[in-house]
């Protein structure tokens, strides 16, 4: 990299710099569904394998989809006055700059995190001065977002070497698509990451002796505990990814829908990985997994949600895994079919624990109200009812049904307590 200058031309702006409105008007190929479908398997597959390589797989895949003759990741870290971006990718021409800085205010990652969206920059060096001299010299730099729990800490860009090289609106699509896939990939195996130096510390302290209170939080069984809960996920979470791409291309007949249910899902999954490995044994909470579930879909209480109740619920790893997808498939077909497909449609969600069968239950209610189903009732097979029907039975020793009614559809859960919660304690 060359030196930082940490100015810029005061007599400009960073809009004369910017032509994403450009990408409207320019010719454009049809959507790579296909292409794109097979890039999203191969970044599953290595985030199953090889999880260290996701990023640097996106970045090979993004120059293959977009044509370009760059392509990398910057990551906002702490550093300089704003934070300090760093290249954890880069293929191509860039190759070379692997693992380079660069303040965030100086560089187009910047803009793009500032303002939270896709953007096309020509000659970004005439307003970012840090890029001047920079080789190979930048014509058309094409950068979408990169968000960790919904906030944007960096970006996924691919850049063109030659004044010739244009991007269009399908390169736009393709980088949004594979910057959400890939981000939460990286959350995943960022909290793996953490539950496994976690894992490391904890054996070291144990075959130490180490038992002073400062250095555990908690005596040497619960450590021994913890450990074992963290082997235990470190395990199990390729198992579920390998799981869920593998049905998710079963049950997709298009590539198109393959690609987006592969995303949401491991997008689901990557949420619940994240909040777990924090504290494998507090559990997760219900509420703000139902809450999270439905915001990754612009839905929150208050607007296209009408209510989200019931006692304070903390869940078990597993189950928490298992339900965070079932709340993902409902709201991705309510979407598609029902309640989040027309301005009239609400959501409730409530859950009571409910004495069944001589068995306290968990039994959570999923309701859809002003949507007017007409014809036949729909349809919906696929992952995601064989994951409420069947998953549900087979993991959790759970129950559920789903009826259409003439205002919506009407979901109930219902969980034996002793398989799901965290504590044995019965809320009151």
């Amino acid at each position: 990299m060359h030196p930082v200058t940490q100015y810029k031309d005061p007599s400009g702006s960073v809009d004369d710099v910017l032509i994403t409105a450009e990408l409207a008007s320019r010719p454009s190929r049809n959507p790579g569904y296909e292409a794109e479908s097979r890039a999203l398997g191969r970044l599953a597959q290595e985030m199953a394998t090889n999880p260290g390589g996701v990023l640097q797989t996106c970045a090979e895949l993004v120059m293959e989809l977009c044509q370009a003759d760059s392509a990398g990741i910057s990551i906002l870290e702490p550093g300089g006055t704003s934070g300090m971006l760093r290249w954890r990718a880069a293929a191509g021409g860039f190759a070379p700059n692997l693992h380079g800085t660069m303040p965030r205010e100086a560089s187009p990652c910047g803009t793009v995190m500032e303002r939270n969206r896709v953007l096309l920059f020509h000659e970004a060096e005439r307003f970012f001065p840090d890029l001047r001299g920079v080789e190979p010299r930048i014509y058309e730099n094409l950068l979408a977002p990169w968000h960790v729990n919904g906030e944007a800490v960096g970006t996924l860009w691919a850049i063109k070497h030659s004044p010739e090289g244009k991007f269009d609106a399908e390169d736009a699509r393709l980088l949004q698509s594979l910057a959400r896939f890939a981000a939460a990939a990286f959350q995943m195996t960022s909290a793996l990451d953490e539950a496994k130096e976690s894992q490391e510390e904890l054996q070291r302290r144990i075959e130490k002796g180490i038992q002073a209170e400062a250095a555990l939080r908690a005596s040497e069984s619960r450590a021994r505990l913890l450990l074992s809960e963290l082997q235990h996920r470190v395990r199990n979470t390729l198992a579920v990814i390998r799981s869920i791409a593998r049905r998710t291309a079963v049950t997709n007949e298009t590539v198109e829908d393959y690609a987006m249910h592969l995303d949401g899902r491991i997008d689901a999954f990557a949420r619940v990985q994240a909040a777990v490995t924090r504290d494998p044994t507090a559990g997760l909470d219900l509420e703000l997994l139902v809450a999270e579930g439905l915001l990754a879909f612009g839905a929150q209480e208050g607007e296209r949600v009408a209510g989200i109740t019931g006692p304070e619920v903390r869940l078990k790893p597993k189950a928490a895994e298992t339900i965070a997808l079932v709340i993902h498939e409902l709201a991705t077909n309510a979407v598609k079919y029902g309640a989040l497909s027309t301005d009239q449609g609400r959501i409730t969600v409530g859950w009571s624990i409910d004495r069944m069968e001589d068995e306290p239950r968990l039994v959570v209610r999923w309701i859809e109200t002003g949507v007017r189903l007409s014809g036949e009732t729909p349809r919906r097979r696929g992952f995601g009812t064989e994951l409420i029907e069947r998953t549900l039975a087979y993991e959790l020793n759970g129950k559920a049904s789903l009826e259409f009614t003439p205002d919506g559809l009407h979901c109930i859960i219902s969980l034996p307590v002793g398989e799901i919660l965290a504590e044995q304690v019965l809320p009151r």
